[in-house]
C-alpha cells in the first residue's frame, strides 16, 4: 500500500527476517524479481506489450492530462551490468568457504557461476579488457549475455522460456556439483592450501567459460 502511494500506509521496512534460511539459489531467485504475482506485476500492464516484457525504457516518468506517472523499478532490470550472490561459510577454510556467484547483464536471463575465494585467476571471458562498450566480441561474457537478452526483448514471453531451460541446467549443475567440488578441495587443502587453490582456480575458470560457450 505504501509503495502505491496510499495515504496513511506504513512505510516498507528496511529489511525483513526470512522464515527460514535462504540458499544461494533462493537469493538468485530474489535477484530476478519483477513483482510477479503482485498488483505491480510488470508483465501484466500495458507497457509489457503482447509478449509480456517486464522492462521499461528510460525515462521512467511521463505526463498525461496534467498528471505525472512513472514505471516501477523492479529488482531485475535491463540496466544491470553485473550482479552477484555472496556465499560465506565460516566452517570451511576461507579459500573454499567463500563463493561469489557472479553474472553479467540482466539477472533474469543470465547464469550465475561459482567464483571461489581461493581462485587466483578469472575466466578469460570475464577478464578486464576482453571487450569494451564500443567493441563487440564473442569472447566477452558481457557481450554474449547482452546479445541473448537484447534478442529476447522482441518476443520475450516466448524466448525467455528457452533461455531459462539452459539457465536452469547450467546453474543446477553448478549447485549439484558444489558439495563434491568442495569435498575434493578440502582434502587437497589438508595436504597443501596451494593445491586446493589451484584446483578451485581451474574449476572457476572452467565454469565461467562454460556458461559463455
Amino acid at each position: 500500500a505504501w509503495i502505491q502511494g496510499e495515504a496513511g500506509a506504513d512505510p516498507m521496512p528496511l529489511w525483513i527476517k526470512p522464515e527460514k534460511k535462504l540458499s544461494a539459489a533462493d537469493v538468485m531467485g530474489l535477484m530476478r524479481d519483477h513483482y510477479t504475482g503482485t498488483s505491480l506485476d510488470m508483465t501484466l500492464d500495458l507497457g509489457a506489450g503482447p509478449y509480456k516484457l517486464p522492462y521499461r525504457w528510460r525515462p521512467m516518468r511521463w505526463e498525461l492530462d496534467g498528471k505525472r506517472y512513472f514505471n516501477e523499478r523492479a529488482t531485475s532490470t535491463q540496466q544491470t551490468g553485473f550482479s552477484f550472490v555472496a556465499q560465506m561459510r565460516s566452517h570451511l577454510p576461507a579459500p573454499i568457504g567463500g563463493v561469489l556467484w557472479f553474472s553479467v547483464d540482466d539477472t533474469f536471463s543470465t547464469v550465475y557461476f561459482p567464483v571461489y575465494a581461493g581462485a587466483n585467476k578469472v575466466p578469460y571471458a570475464f577478464a578486464v579488457g576482453t571487450a569494451t562498450l564500443n567493441r563487440f566480441s564473442w569472447d566477452s561474457a558481457f557481450w554474449v549475455f547482452n546479445w541473448v537478452a537484447n534478442f529476447a526483448y522482441s518476443r520475450y514471453s516466448e524466448m525467455i522460456v528457452d533461455i531459462q531451460i539452459v539457465q536452469r541446467q547450467l546453474e543446477g549443475n553448478f549447485l549439484a556439483k558444489q558439495p563434491k567440488v568442495e569435498q575434493a578441495a578440502l582434502a587437497l587443502y589438508k595436504q597443501s592450501p596451494r593445491l586446493a587453490r589451484d584446483y578451485l582456480t581451474d574449476y572457476t575458470v572452467e565454469a565461467g567459460q562454460s556458461v559463455v560457450k
